[in-house]
């Protein structure tokens, strides 16, 4: 299938189904999931794959379309080496034709190809901001798995799906924001009724009532909002 005359179907039709993805009705567990699934479509010679996403000090798999691939980023983690960590510090591509072979990263190949039969690897960097994030990583039970094409494929479907799980970080962290903003509310509500109670049964101006609260917060080591709460939910059964 030479690349130079147009692209395969099954990667114009999985980088489209990744255009779709309309964020307000995915959360991001389930855009990741439909990414890693995508890649297998888009990418020959794939039969397994995983997202791999660095965090603060760490890095983690957010997606795996098996156990396989949640076990070869699990090695990766542990060895400290891989073709999914060198594509995220390097923000390159990289390949493994044979993995018994492989003396690039020789601990996790071996490892990878023994408690998995895995015989090929090809991992491409996320540009997920403006520093490279995280990897898709493609695996193979078949020795060179992964040609010129699979390269080719796999570069434009990255690119992609590093722009889609972008968009889903942002929108899950938007999300996270207004929950919390509403939580923020509610418990500024909660407190607001509490003080009107103690004002009313204490006859006090609202700083005194508050301050009453407080003091009750702090003797019975209860957050202030659970303190509230019990006393609204105490008024609306007398």
């Amino acid at each position: 299938m030479p690349m130079s005359q147009s692209y395969p179907t099954e990667l114009v039709e999985s980088v489209a189904a990744l255009s779709r993805l309309v964020l307000s009705e995915e959360d991001l567990s389930s855009t990741t999931d439909r990414i890693v699934k995508l890649a297998l479509h888009a990418v020959e010679g794939a039969e397994d794959c995983s997202i791999s996403l660095a965090r603060r000090d760490e890095i983690i798999t957010i997606a795996s379309t098996s156990d396989v691939g949640m076990t070869i980023d699990r090695l990766q983690y542990e060895t400290k080496e891989g073709p999914c960590l060198s594509s995220i510090e390097d923000h390159a591509i990289f390949l493994i034709p044979e993995m018994e072979k492989d003396e690039t990263w020789p601990t996790f190949s071996k490892r990878a190809a023994a408690e998995t039969g895995t015989k090929s690897m090809l991992a491409f960097v996320l540009k997920v901001q403006v520093e490279a994030l995280g990897a898709l990583n493609m695996s193979s039970s078949r020795v060179d798995s992964f040609d010129e094409d699979s390269i080719s494929m796999g570069t434009v479907f990255a690119a992609q799906a590093g722009v889609t799980l972008a968009n889903a970080l942002t929108h899950a962290a938007d999300l996270e924001k207004v929950g919390q903003l509403e939580e923020g509310i509610k418990t500024r509500q909660m407190i607001g009724q509490a003080v009107g109670i103690i004002m009313t049964t204490h006859h006090v101006d609202p700083d005194a009532a508050f301050d009453i609260l407080k003091r009750i917060s702090q003797s019975a080591n209860i957050k202030l909002r659970d303190i509230a709460q019990d006393l609204v939910n105490k008024s609306g059964d007398l």
